[in-house]
């Protein structure tokens, strides 16, 4: 889960960089990401065996992360991602992948946080599904006026060129 999540992070710093048509960096950045997940692979697979793959992965997904956020700010691109909301969300899944590797021997601790986590979610329901809805009702009318979108509570939108800076509803 925690590469699917890096792998939708980095997609968002390197939609920017398309935006620009800045690419060149992409190709640096996937081989230096690609080369890293077969040392790392080659070390830790026969270390951990083949579960080693899944979080060799996850890490090199973070590096390409890390490093199309560097290219992005380098460049002063960075204006339009809440760098800071990325930042704590990723440290939200680290720490949960973390978790969930020391708790997936131990079967009752692992069931008891997966049932906070539902409870939690569960008493949160209204609010989460008012937060879905929001973003669901967003993002079919900008699609439907054909506007370059992004999610508003994380970016300011650029539509032809323009800055618009969406204020995120509380």
């Amino acid at each position: 889960a925690g590469g699917v999540y890096f792998t939708a992070v980095y997609s968002l710093y390197m939609r920017i960089e398309l935006f620009y048509k800045k690419t060149t960096f992409a190709t640096v950045a996937s081989t230096i990401a690609a080369v890293s997940n077969i040392i790392l692979n080659y070390i830790f697979i026969k270390l951990f065996g083949f579960v080693a793959a899944g979080y060799t992965t996850m890490v090199c997904y973070a590096l390409l992360a890390l490093l199309h956020y560097i290219n992005v700010k380098k460049k002063k691109y960075d204006d339009a991602i809440d760098n800071k909301k990325i930042l704590a969300i990723s440290i939200v899944v680290i720490v949960v992948s973390i978790l969930i590797s020391i708790l997936y021997s131990h079967r009752l601790l692992r069931y008891s946080f997966i049932l906070i986590i539902s409870l939690a979610a569960f008493i949160k329901r209204k609010a989460i599904i008012v937060v879905l809805r929001k973003s669901w009702m967003y993002v079919n009318s900008a699609l439907s006026d054909n506007k370059c979108i992004c999610r508003k509570d994380l970016f300011k939108v650029y539509i032809n060129d323009k800055k618009w800076h969406l204020e995120s509803e509380s």
